[in-house]
């Protein structure tokens, strides 16, 4: 996508490296030898959960992204970085592969539609191992639709602001994900359609095509998830 690959020198300032996050994807991963981060962008939490005893593949369909994650992280022995669609993975990887799988920062509803949402679900399962996990997050969006927000908390950081809106026809699921990154070198500005999956049906398809749900939590903090949470975490299981 064009607009990450014009955002990628800003991306750790947008998006720096959080340490509960890590904390959370290591504690939960800590029994896994080969993890799969889908969407890893700039490839931080790739290369930070890769070490002597675990090896990361990170896959991303952003070429820009991919080669700031190289640039970064490539020297590390145990991290890969691969250009792959999140709805082709049984093309790139091969079955019962995966020991965990992890897909955050809202990636998973740029995939608009159930249908297509489904069908990742089934590829993931394809690649990840009996007992393996999958951890999924996503923003809250029951909140979303039940309270009618239009905008996210603005981004700001070492001289940048990140102003994120939500524009939605009535009843449609889409979302107009309409982005502004402030800079000093001038405004980045985006759209991009989303799709406003509620807890329940996601919960509803990962259990239709072969998994279980073991928690939900409203932050990597493993607060409990609540109809004003920000955002929404999962953690299945295959079976």
């Amino acid at each position: 996508m064009l607009f990450y690959k014009k955002i990628s020198n800003y991306y750790d300032k947008i998006f720096p490296l959080n340490k509960t996050t890590e904390e959370f994807l290591s504690k939960e991963f800590s029994e896994s030898k080969k993890i799969l981060d889908l969407a890893c962008g700039d490839g931080k939490y790739t290369d930070v959960l890769a070490g002597e005893k675990r090896f990361v593949s990170g896959v991303d369909l952003d070429r820009g992204m991919l080669e700031t994650a190289k640039e970064k992280y490539g020297s590390n022995p145990n991290a890969e970085f691969l250009e792959g669609n999140m709805l082709e993975l049984s093309k790139i990887f091969t079955k019962d592969e995966f020991d965990g799988i992890f897909c955050i920062g809202n990636s998973l509803v740029h995939l608009t539609s159930l249908d297509l949402i489904e069908r990742f679900i089934k590829e993931t399962h394809f690649i990840l191992k009996n007992n393996g996990r999958f951890i999924v997050q996503i923003i809250n969006y029951d909140r979303i639709l039940d309270k009618d927000i239009d905008f996210l908390p603005a981004i700001k950081n070492e001289g940048i602001e990140f102003i994120r809106n939500y524009h939605r026809e009535e009843n449609s699921r889409i979302i107009d994900f309409h982005t502004i990154l402030k800079t000093p070198e001038g405004d980045i500005e985006s759209h991009q359609d989303l799709y406003s999956i509620r807890k329940d049906e996601l919960i509803n398809l990962f259990t239709l095509n072969g998994f279980i749900i073991e928690n939900e939590y409203s932050s990597f903090g493993r607060d409990n998830w609540n109809e004003d949470s920000l955002q929404s975490i999962f953690v299945f299981l295959k079976k």
